[in-house]
């Protein structure tokens, strides 16, 4: 069932078992995994079934940190969340990214990847990708070699992409419309999440519509925030009438730990004696109906061995690199309509039309895919750096004095690297440099700005990816919520989504969080009852 919050009574009450805050990826999957477990579901989510201006304005944020992109452009508000703007990168994280490193402060899960595994199969299905087959040697043939690389300093490393890409709110939609015990209540913006006076147990969730004229009430056994790794920690912050610090932040982790994939140019390969070896990486390939990009990593064993976090490296022709410039000057044209900097009229009849930007991406996808040729020899490879961040508890999402129109504080966000994340970057590149060299492949030349060992980065941008404000740790003191998602201190209430990453891993986080987000969901069959 959907409804419209707007077309609603006001001081409407909606009694259920679970409250799920954000339809995205993670609420969506979760209210799909129960769907058919007699346990009612209210699905809330701030916006429609289509870009709205007006809604998407209430992700304005302010940037004091690194230079990063526009707040309200890292993301989408409406139902399907930034699966609506996501271009399809699959691939888990590795096993030493769940695994403590005494090099990599804060590193570490609760659990690790064999126990997230039974997850992962079933999220490559719900992400419409292949097989959970992610070794190289899975898939190789004739027509589809990767280099031999040593393991004790490079590794091979794969993703896979999802056609089209899946679009959870499209896909999904009808199965959550025709479920019997499911509400998706549409239009309703979360305020506060409500706790009892000792604010150890929450009992639901204030809404109001985005002209306030109606406010409502959902009550609920179990609370789930899966509305990103900015805006989870932002309703933490605000809901803070009975703890002052904002729930769950009795020890003051809540917004801690913000962690993106740093993307930054890291070289160039020059002197090529022959690219055909290297045409593999720098194309996708379709593979018994399995789209992959290889890429090259650092290898579990070298990290461990130079001290390093885990970097993945992608090659890029020229010709791709110039593709990939339009799509950030599209980026750029899609900012300055948002913000108003062309005239009106203008600004009205085209906005519309270019909403999700990552179909530029798309677009290049499906012009490189599957066709396996040789760099050309006249010209450079160009290698970008795909790195895990430090988890770093100066890095991190702040409450602003300024607020949005239902009246909440906006974000401020102060992300920050470190000099390990720089050196991890520069020891990666020089260890493929080795390696290049070794098999005679050519020469890498590593950018300038690399070199120095200090934390100044040059080129820097990010993925999109919002990961560990709300991190997992067994520690109250180094986390946000437990190894199933509940935070610390309050016995029903959760969190879904990248928010709850203890590291970051180079993988992108969508096939995570789904796997996660069933994970959750399987916990909840457990512990609710109907």
């Amino acid at each position: 069932m959907i409804n419209d919050f707007r077309e609603m009574t006001n001081e409407t009450v909606i009694e259920t078992d679970i409250c799920i805050v954000g339809a995205g990826a993670a609420g969506i999957s979760i209210a799909k995994y129960l769907n058919g477990s007699n346990i009612s579901i209210c699905l809330v989510e701030s916006g429609g079934f289509e870009f709205e201006e007006e809604t998407q304005s209430l992700y304005q944020g302010k940037n004091v940190g690194l230079k990063y992109f526009p707040l309200d452009t890292a993301r989408l508000r409406y139902f399907g969340g930034t699966t609506n703007h996501w271009t399809g990168w699959c691939a888990p994280l590795d096993k030493i990214d769940f695994e403590p490193r005494d090099w990599v402060p804060y590193s570490g899960w609760p659990f690790t990847q064999k126990d997230l595994e039974s997850y992962y199969i079933q999220a490559q299905k719900w992400c419409n990708v292949g097989p959970y087959r992610y070794q190289p040697s899975d898939w190789e043939a004739d027509n589809f070699k990767l280099l031999a690389l040593l393991p004790e300093k490079i590794s091979n490393k794969l993703w896979q992409f999802s056609p089209a890409p899946t679009r959870f709110g499209i896909a999904y939609r009808a199965e959550l419309e025709q479920a019997t015990h499911i509400q998706v209540l549409l239009h309703a913006n979360v305020v506060e999440v409500v706790s009892n006076q000792s604010a150890q147990v929450v009992e639901g969730v204030k809404i109001t519509t985005l002209d306030m004229t109606k406010t409502g009430t959902v009550r609920a056994k179990v609370v789930i925030l899966a509305c990103g790794g900015l805006e989870n920690p932002r309703l933490l912050l605000v809901s803070n009438r009975v703890q002052t610090t904002g729930l769950g932040n009795q020890n003051d982790n809540v917004g801690r730990f913000f962690m993106e994939h740093p993307v930054v140019n890291s070289g160039e390969l020059i002197t090529l004696k022959d690219s055909r070896f290297l045409a593999n990486y720098g194309n996708i390939t379709i593979r018994n109906g399995t789209h992959l990009k290889p890429a090259v990593s650092i290898s579990e064993i070298a990290q461990p061995k130079y001290q390093t976090l885990n970097v993945a490296v992608m090659m890029y022709s020229d010709s791709f690199k110039e593709q990939m410039e339009g799509y950030l000057a599209a980026q750029k044209v899609f900012r300055a309509l948002k913000s108003g900097k062309f005239a009106d009229n203008l600004r009205h009849d085209v906005i519309h039309a270019i909403t999700d930007l990552d179909n530029f991406a798309e677009g290049l996808y499906y012009r490189f895919r599957g066709t396996n040729k040789p760099f050309p020899h006249d010209t450079s490879i160009s290698l970008t750096s795909l790195s895990e961040q430090t988890p770093n508890p100066n890095s991190r999402v702040l409450l602003d004095t300024e607020k949005d129109k239902l009246g909440l504080p906006r974000i401020k966000l102060d992300w920050q690297l470190t000099a390990l994340d720089k050196r991890s970057i520069r020891i990666t590149n020089q260890l493929i440099g080795e390696e290049f060299g070794r098999m005679e492949l050519g020469r890498l030349q590593l950018a300038e700005w690399l070199q120095p060992e200090d934390d100044h980065f040059e080129t820097l941008t990010g993925g999109y990816h919002h990961m560990g404000t709300t991190r997992m740790s067994e520690d109250p003191k180094q986390g946000v919520v437990d190894k199933n998602c509940r935070v610390h201190g309050l016995a029903n209430l959760y969190i879904a989504g990248s928010s709850v990453f203890a590291t970051s891993g180079n993988s992108n986080p969508t096939l995570t969080i789904v796997a996660l987000a069933m994970r959750l969901a399987e916990h909840l069959k457990k512990q609710v009852v109907s």
